[in-house]
This record gives structure tokens, C-alpha cells and sequence, in this order.
């Protein structure tokens, strides 16, 4: 039980990490197109926004209790599934994004941090 506990751990760490970046103060709005740098940051942040809001959605779902209950592998496993899922989706928004030229190379390499971390959680999902 305390190899799932620290598993458990090292799993959430690393997509806590993910979404760290991902919440960086870039901006948002889900338009594809952004035609200055305070409009880039307004869209993603937007974005980001939404994402913590479903993440914090995702986690009282699968452990409504707020921890209380030692939680099971099947819970632990379709909770890093559905969390995934969501960093996923703002990154796939975040990227869809075109950011001000002076602003590219450091949303590129967000995004790359990004993947990178998120396919340490889940190795088999494309990022």
C-alpha cells in the first residue's frame, strides 16, 4: 500500500508540474489567431482558467471524500486518466494559438515542457 501511496504521488507530482507551466501568465481566449501580445495572454489565459476549473472538477470526482479513504489502484488509475485528459486538452488549445512573434520561442518551449512532462504520467498518449 505504500509503494501505490508514493506511485500515487510521483504521478500527481508530475502532472501538478504539467499544469504549472501550462498556467504560466500567458493569457487566453480561444481564438486562433491573436493580433497583439495582451491579446495572446487575455486568450490564454483564458484557457488556463477553464483548465483549473476541470482539473479541480476531475479530482472531486473520482475522491469526492477530499482524501479521507485510502484510495483503490482502479480509482488512482481512472483518476490520472481523466486528469490527463485535461491538461491534454489545454495544451491542445494553448498550441492552437498564434502568439506575437516576440512571444513564440517561450510558448514553444512551454509547450514542449509541457508534453514532455505529461508524457512521463501517461507515456502511451500522444501529447
Amino acid at each position: 500500500m505504500r509503494r501505490q501511496g508514493l506511485t500515487l504521488t510521483a504521478m500527481v507530482g508530475t502532472v501538478l508540474v504539467a499544469g504549472a507551466f501550462l498556467m504560466a501568465p500567458l493569457a487566453s481566449a480561444s481564438t486562433a489567431a491573436a493580433s497583439s501580445a495582451a491579446d495572446f495572454r487575455s486568450a490564454a489565459n483564458a484557457i488556463c482558467q477553464e483548465s483549473i476549473q476541470a482539473r479541480s472538477n476531475t479530482l472531486l470526482k473520482h475522491f469526492p471524500d477530499g482524501g479521507k479513504k485510502t484510495p483503490t489502484t482502479k480509482q488512482i488509475t481512472a483518476f490520472v486518466k481523466d486528469y490527463q485528459k485535461v491538461v491534454q486538452k489545454q495544451i491542445d488549445a494553448l498550441a492552437k494559438l498564434k502568439p506575437p512573434s516576440n512571444l513564440a520561442p517561450k510558448m514553444s518551449k512551454l509547450l514542449s515542457t509541457a508534453r514532455k512532462a505529461l508524457a512521463k504520467v501517461w507515456p502511451s498518449r500522444r501529447c
